[in-house]
């Protein structure tokens, strides 16, 4: 990483509970139907995204959805309610592609398909992008990337070994990288380290977890990180009775189905024990901080 673009982490007090929305079938590394037959599957993604706003209505928070272009193209009237709730829309690309397995020419036009997909369904600015399955190896050129294309911040970074992206190399707290004289901000996905190991938390590690371990895990986090809280999770993760993909191996069915049950009980504490941001907000503070000389 040149000096220019030298990273700094800062202090960023504050716990965003976050869905990436997609359907049952946006799973990355497994054999899934093709794109073409997508509009012939059973959906889920509403009945789940809207367990998920009355959970949050319930704790009284307000949150970040990382939307695929491709359900806001099928089911504009959910983005419409998930913006309309007062949450921030942001975008996780178009079709759900794995950014470690795509070309640049491909991975900038699904953004950019996703982003103004998005803009249009809801008639506001998006801001912030997490790449689906945190599938992102070569960080400095997606961020770069998407500067360019009017993001303001970025939720990519996985810091802990996963299949599908994870960068250790990475810690579990916000930072800003210095852009042409502009600040772009990461938030990544929240890890409990110690010397041995490090524990993400989010989507299915948090599944599998008891819920007694994972709150002291959580905080634990937040210790390490001076108060910072990252976590993720999907519509399809609060719905008992799903479709499920065939042909997945021991590992990857465990994985994407074990913890399902109870989980959306899990998720409702977590809202209402911590008090969930929209990253917009908190990225317009910092900025603010940051032209008046404070940071």
């Amino acid at each position: 990483m040149s000096s220019k673009n030298q990273l700094k982490y800062i202090e960023v007090p504050y716990s965003f509970v976050t869905v990436d929305v997609e359907d049952w079938f946006h799973i990355l590394n497994a054999d899934i139907p093709s794109y073409e037959q997508w509009d012939r599957l059973p959906s889920i993604v509403e009945e789940g995204t809207y367990k998920i706003l009355d959970l949050l209505d319930e704790a009284e928070v307000k949150t970040t959805f990382f939307v695929l272009g491709w359900i806001a193209e099928k089911h504009s009237l959910l983005v419409k309610e998930i913006d309309k709730r007062g949450h921030e829309i942001a975008c996780h690309g178009y079709y759900h592609i794995e950014l470690n397995k795509s070309d640049e020419s491909k991975v900038k036009s699904d953004i950019v398909q996703g982003k103004y997909i998005l803009e249009q369904t809801i008639g506001k600015e998006v801001i912030g992008y997490r790449a689906p399955g945190f599938s992102t190896s070569k960080y400095l050129d997606l961020i770069n990337m998407l500067s360019e294309l009017g993001f303001r911040y970025d939720a990519s970074v996985f810091p802990a070994k996963r299949e599908t992206g994870g960068n250790v190399s990475f810690e579990p707290k916000p930072f800003y990288v210095n852009i042409c004289g502009k600040r772009f901000y990461e938030f990544p996905i929240s890890a409990y380290k110690n010397n041995f190991f490090r524990f993400p938390l989010g989507g299915g590690f948090s599944r599998i977890t008891p819920a007694w371990l994972l709150l002291k895990l959580i905080d634990k986090a937040k210790e390490q990180s001076g108060g910072y809280f990252m976590f993720y999770f999907h519509p399809r993760e609060v719905l008992k009775n799903q479709p499920k993909l065939n042909g997945l191996n021991l590992r990857k069915y465990f994985t994407t189905y074990i913890g399902i049950r109870g989980f959306s009980q899990k998720v409702a504490r977590l809202m209402k024990e911590n008090n969930s941001q929209r990253i917009q907000d908190i990225v317009q503070i910092y900025e603010g901080r940051a032209m008046q000389g404070d940071d």
